[in-house]
C-alpha cells in the first residue's frame, strides 16, 4: 500500500501525489493518508504501508486495531514504513495536540523511519504485544510513548525527545527493550 502527500519532491516510494480518488495499491496511485488505507483495506500479517517523504497533518489519530494486526509470534508484522530520505525531511506525522498513532489490541505492528511530532501521546500501545519500532522519532509530544498492558515491545535506534510530561509511560507492560536509542530532554520521567 502507498501513501503520499500532494507532491513527489524527495519521494522514495510513490510516483505521483496522494489523492482521495486513488486506490493506494500502486506507487502510481497513492492515498493521501495512512488512516484512509487502514479504513479501506483489511490489512493482514506481512502487509506494508509505504508512507513517502512529507509532512502529514492528521485531524484524527491513526488507529490500528486487532482487525489490522500482524502475527508477531511468527514474525509476520504489519509495517508502516516511512521514507528513508532523511535529507528531504523524511516522513513526519503532525498530530496537532492529539494522539499520533494508537494501537488497540493490535500486536505485531512495526513502525520504521517515522517521526511523530506535537502529539498529546506520540504512540499508544494498549494490549498490543510484539510491536517493533525502528528509527522512530517521537518529538515534542506531551508523552512520547505510552505502554498499557503491552508485552515484548522493542525500540531500536529510536529517539524520544522533549516530551513535556514523560518520554515513556508504562503500566502493566513487560518485556520492553530500548536498544541503541536516545531519551533526551524529557520532563519528569524517562
Amino acid at each position: 500500500f502507498y501513501v503520499n502527500d500532494a507532491v513527489t519532491t524527495g519521494d522514495v516510494y510513490s510516483l505521483a501525489g496522494g489523492s482521495v480518488t486513488n486506490h493506494g495499491i500502486s506507487p502510481l496511485r497513492p492515498m493521501p493518508d495512512v488512516q484512509r488505507v487502514i479504513s479501506t483495506y483489511d490489512l493482514e500479517p506481512g502487509d506494508t504501508i509505504y508512507v513517502d517523504t512529507g509532512v502529514y497533518t492528521n485531524a484524527t489519530p491513526i488507529d490500528i486495531s486487532a482487525l489490522d494486526a500482524g502475527a508477531y509470534t511468527s514474525n509476520l508484522l504489519v509495517t508502516l514504513q516511512g521514507s528513508t530520505n532523511v535529507a528531504a525531511g523524511g516522513t513526519v506525522i503532525q498530530a496537532a495536540s492529539q494522539p499520533g498513532i494508537r494501537f488497540t489490541q493490535a500486536g505485531g505492528i512495526a513502525l520504521r523511519n517515522l517521526r511523530v511530532a506535537n502529539a498529546s501521546v506520540g504512540v499508544t500501545l494498549s494490549e498490543s504485544d510484539g510491536c517493533r519500532f525502528e528509527n522512530v522519532v517521537l518529538d515534542r509530544c506531551d508523552v512520547g510513548v505510552q505502554l498499557a498492558k503491552a508485552t515484548d515491545t522493542q525500540f531500536r535506534r529510536c529517539v524520544i525527545r522533549e516530551s513535556t510530561v514523560a518520554g515513556v509511560q508504562a503500566s502493566q507492560a513487560t518485556g520492553a527493550r530500548f536498544e541503541n536509542g536516545i531519551l533526551w530532554s524529557n520532563a519528569l520521567f524517562a
